[in-house]
């Protein structure tokens, strides 16, 4: 929270009375100038808060940066009051971003951590299943027997288990390579397409712990060449 400062003008110690004439905002009457501070070291916003409630007056230190200064509210009405309710207010700098304008970010000061815990939470929470529900087909499937859904940040040795609500196993998918993926072609141990439902995966990675997903199933009618 930034603590906004209004300075007095040279016409009124109201600050909703312009002070400002046609030139002060854009061809339009203003407000007094608005300027906006980041809170002093060990100083917060309630501090000032509770300062100016306490006398109607700043007296704390005022030393914060400086974020925007001199902002004007302009009176588009003419009528010395604050904008109505509903009102739109919109902010115009006389200082746009241009073609030619150039950024610098720098990181001079910081020092990369490395956290092993950190790694496998990120890991873990990562780890999903799309499309998800599946629902008959999804856009990347090629043809009518080219079913599957896609295991996603995966790390390179994984143990994934589908079982069904039965708790009897479905599928075990074995993953050993450098793919973040896996995909399972919605077939069981035998090759045959599984019911629709809602099943639980457990993925098992090694080094990192485990992650259960639920997994919800809509198949197209199925129409068997082989029994």
């Amino acid at each position: 929270q930034m603590i906004p400062i209004m300075f007095a003008g040279a016409g009124t110690d109201d600050a909703y009375t312009p002070d400002h004439g046609v030139d002060g905002a854009f061809g339009f009457p203003s407000f007094d100038r608005i300027y906006w501070y980041l809170p002093a070291p060990g100083e917060s916003y309630a501090d000032h808060a509770a300062d100016a409630e306490d006398d109607g007056a700043l007296s704390a230190d005022h030393s914060g940066a400086e974020v925007i200064g001199r902002l004007l509210v302009a009176d588009f009405d003419g009528d010395g009051l604050p904008p109505r309710s509903g009102s739109i207010i919109r902010i115009t700098s006389t200082k746009p971003n241009t073609p030619n304008d150039t950024f610098t970010f720098s990181t001079a000061g910081f020092e990369p951590t490395e956290s092993t815990a950190q790694a496998t939470t990120d890991v873990l929470e990562l780890v999903n299943v799309f499309p998800n529900p599946y629902v008959g087909t999804h856009a990347f499937e090629q043809t009518r027997f080219d079913k599957y859904v896609t295991f996603s940040h995966l790390p390179e040795t994984a143990t994934i288990r589908i079982f069904n609500l039965a708790g009897v196993l479905v599928r075990r998918l074995e993953k050993n390579d450098s793919s973040q993926f896996m995909e399972w072609n919605l077939q069981n141990e035998q090759t045959l397409p599984v019911a629709s439902g809602i099943y639980l995966v457990h993925v098992e990675m090694p080094g990192l712990g485990t992650k259960v997903l639920h997994l919800a199933l809509v198949q197209e009618q199925q129409f068997l060449r082989n029994f």
